[in-house]
């Protein structure tokens, strides 16, 4: 049986373990976001096999569920990596925890009893092409937003709602918005956006203004930025979600996998621990 020791390490240390990371920037996307853009909101753990590290977790503080990255070469690393949070923060060993995984983490939790459930998600890759783009009301227009649409943001996300929103979204990329006069009707942003990668995300519309092509229109705007640079663009929809599907596809989009949106616990493994 391995033997490992987990341990909370600094932004610092994550950092010189973004060269292994960008091996695979497509699969590895959230936590290069967590290192390279996210880290003044994120804490690390680590777990180690000798010198050798096992896996990376990231704990990002700034949404109101506790969302995690992870990098795991070695998935049986797990169990330790979880427990190691609940020994440091033993006020949060009854909370959920959410991350968006492969297969092998996913089952990892589910075989160490850690997995509360989990929402299957396409992860879709945009393949750059010409977008033959829906013509949109003449009094509707299409603008990049700012701090000072705040208001308007907030407004439109009372709606409907984004639950990975939060403010500082408008510092990390951009963000489009379509008006009708003063009021926001549809959105889209990103989630994160670093050189190597970026997801896309936020994206919603009003339902009075839904079907007029809205939301492909500030998509596009968005993808229109991102595509300046040379990353990775994709985004993440729900399998059940064929409206979305069908819409992203027909933008250039791809499907290349599934991942899976895990609720977790700390708890089981805690509990494991000998006393």
């Amino acid at each position: 049986m391995k033997g490992y020791i987990s341990k909370e390490v600094s932004p610092r240390f994550a950092r010189t373990v973004l060269p292994e990371i960008l091996r695979d920037p497509y699969r590895n996307a959230m936590m290069i976001a967590d290192i390279m853009q996210l880290h003044q909101s994120c804490d690390y753990d680590a777990a180690f096999e000798g010198d050798r590290l096992a896996g990376l977790i990231s704990y990002y503080n700034d949404l109101p569920f506790r969302a995690t990255g992870l990098y795991c070469p070695d998935p049986g690393c797990l169990p330790d990596l979880l427990a190691n949070r609940s020994l440091t923060h033993p006020e949060q060993i009854n909370d959920s925890f959410y991350a968006l995984l492969e297969g092998k983490l996913k089952d990892a939790l589910e075989k160490n009893d850690l997995l509360f459930g989990y929402s299957e998600e396409y992860r879709m890759r945009y393949i750059p092409g010409k977008i033959e783009l829906r013509s949109i009301p003449t009094n509707i227009k299409i603008a990049r937003l700012s701090e000072e649409d705040l208001g308007e943001i907030s407004k439109l996300y009372s709606i409907v709602p984004a639950v990975a929103w939060t403010p500082k979204s408008l510092v990390y990329g951009p963000y489009y918005g379509a008006f009708d006069g003063s009021k926001l009707v549809s959105i889209a942003g990103v989630h994160f956006n670093t050189k190597y990668v970026a997801e896309v995300g936020n994206i919603v519309t009003m339902p009075m203004y839904q079907n007029r092509g809205l939301g492909r229109a500030v998509t596009q705007a968005v993808i229109n930025e991102l595509m300046r640079g040379s990353r990775i663009i994709f985004l993440c929809v729900l399998t059940g979600n064929i409206t979305a599907i069908h819409l992203y596809l027909q933008m250039g989009f791809e499907i290349t996998d599934t991942v899976y949106l895990c609720k977790f616990s700390l708890a089981s493994s805690y509990a494991s621990l000998p006393a």
